[in-house]
């Protein structure tokens, strides 16, 4: 597995993604068959980058992005991402109450995101964005962009 650079892209489904390049395994310590979910993995343990001394939990990210602020969105969630593809906000604009969802999504907000995105125009290939920080800012989840390459072998749960 070898270095994953900003702007490479994937075909195929998540799972191949996930069990590739993340050795992703499910309960039996088989491949996975199929990931339907936008985020891997979805509870601890999470990530870990053997070389970062603070051990930084991390999540892989799917999401589906627009530049369109003004855009429907995917479910109940607008990702957009800025211009120079530093920064994705992320806007709930569903119908539940935001402490429902939020208590839901609350485990990944603060870990990092490895984020593999699709584009709203783009189908079913991916585009490795790099790794991102997140917070929560009200009904919006705010990610930065700190990283632009990854070493997948480095990254354990």
């Amino acid at each position: 597995m070898s270095r994953i650079k900003q702007g490479q892209t994937f075909g195929g489904r998540i799972a191949d993604i996930l069990n590739t390049h993340f050795a992703a395994r499910n309960a039996q310590g088989k491949q996975l068959n199929g990931w339907y979910k936008s985020v891997w993995p979805y509870g601890v343990p999470f990530l870990v980058n053997k070389h970062d001394v603070r051990r930084e939990e991390a999540v892989v990210w799917f999401p589906v992005l627009t530049d369109n602020s003004r855009s429907e969105g995917n479910g109940d969630w607008l990702n957009t991402i800025n211009v120079d593809g530093s920064i994705i906000t992320t806007t709930y604009v569903g119908d539940s109450p935001l402490q429902d969802v939020f208590g839901r999504i609350g485990r990944f907000i603060g870990k990092n995101h490895i984020v593999f995105a699709r584009r709203v125009d783009q189908g079913n290939t991916f585009e490795f964005l790099g790794v991102y920080a997140s917070e929560r800012k009200g009904n919006k989840v705010i990610y930065r962009r700190f990283a632009e390459f990854i070493e997948p072998i480095a990254w354990n749960r």
